[in-house]
């Protein structure tokens, strides 16, 4: 009896001990589960005090943005992404650059000659006249503070080109996804200044390289690295590997006005869908056709400015930041 009795005190402290292991066991879990849901409401509340804090002044090169516009001018729905930013004493100075869709190909405006407002086709003339008038940097200053907007410029681009250097980033800025016009305020052999240039897309694969860059791209390809003519100073050839070997590098892309007589042929070349010859890129002064027109808006803030805060979005390409009236939402 008493050897049972000892064995059932045994199998009962048995019991009991793995009792208590798995009572503190479970405390100790649920313990660190709080911790652990402590510290996760402690960074939730973070990104959120973050996110609904964050100001227009804080935003960093490479952010994607969307401004609340005139929708008669600029479209609400475009992508800009800022290119620049200038430190001034207390102030910073933005430079936002749009997509190809930031500017409506159709306005509701009072032109030279008519009675009333009416519809009409942007043209570059037309838009001249509205750009001089400020009508499109009152269009995007309506809700956002005081801007000015006006077209890419050749200056504002070889600017870019040689001091960024990350890759992704000078993508990001040099391919929209077209073509459009570029403004040339800079003295540039070759090129007429204070005119407009059309900087066009071509595309290339790995094997359609070499004796074509010159012409289409206005510059050479030579292991691993580009090299740019002398007058080249706004336009850019994009570096990608080959999918098959990935040690090979090519130009995948190219963008580029040229000021001088070309002739691109659809066949050999396989670049272009239709041969082109042209004496050069520069837009007549008075031009009746439609171009896309890539916008600059320039905005200095003022470090202590208050109602500058984003409305929301991540600030990519994908969820871009959203801002309205610089209120805090």
């Amino acid at each position: 009896m008493k050897k049972n009795g000892f064995i059932a005190t045994s199998v009962l402290y048995t019991f009991f001990l793995l009792f208590l292991t798995l009572f503190v066991g479970l405390i100790a879990n649920y313990i660190h589960n709080r911790v652990l849901l402590a510290k996760i409401e402690e960074t939730s509340r973070d990104i959120l005090y973050k996110i609904n804090n964050r100001k227009l002044n804080e935003l960093n090169i490479g952010d994607h943005i969307k401004f609340a516009t005139d929708d008669n001018l600029l479209n609400s729905n475009a992508t800009w992404i800022v290119a620049k930013i200038e430190d001034s004493g207390t102030s910073k100075m933005y430079y936002f650059i749009s997509d190809l869709t930031a500017v409506n190909v159709r306005v509701n405006y009072q032109d030279v000659g008519d009675k009333i407002p009416k519809i009409h086709p942007l043209t570059v003339g037309l838009f001249e006249t509205m750009k001089n008038a400020g009508e499109y940097s009152k269009s995007i200053g309506i809700k956002n503070g005081t801007y000015s907007v006006y077209p890419v410029t050749s200056s504002l681009l070889t600017g870019l080109r040689n001091d960024i250097k990350d890759p992704f980033l000078l993508a990001e800025l040099f391919n929209p996804g077209g073509n459009y016009l570029v403004y040339v305020d800079s003295d540039i052999p070759e090129y007429t200044i204070n005119n407009y240039y059309e900087t066009k897309r071509y595309n290339f694969t790995s094997s359609s390289q070499t004796s074509l860059l010159e012409s289409y791209c206005g510059g050479t390809f030579n292991n691993g690295e580009v090299i740019y003519n002398e007058n080249n100073t706004f336009g850019y050839m994009n570096i990608d590997n080959d999918a098959i070997n990935e040690e090979v590098k090519y130009i995948s892309y190219c963008y580029y006005s040229s000021p001088v007589h070309y002739e691109h042929n659809f066949s050999p070349d396989h670049i272009v869908a239709y041969d082109e010859v042209k004496d050069s890129d520069i837009l007549p002064t008075y031009t009746s056709n439609a171009y896309t027109i890539r916008l600059v808006a320039k905005r200095e803030i003022p470090n202590g400015e208050a109602n500058i805060y984003i409305a929301g979005g991540k600030g990519t390409s994908l969820d871009p930041y959203i801002y309205t009236d610089g209120r805090k939402q």
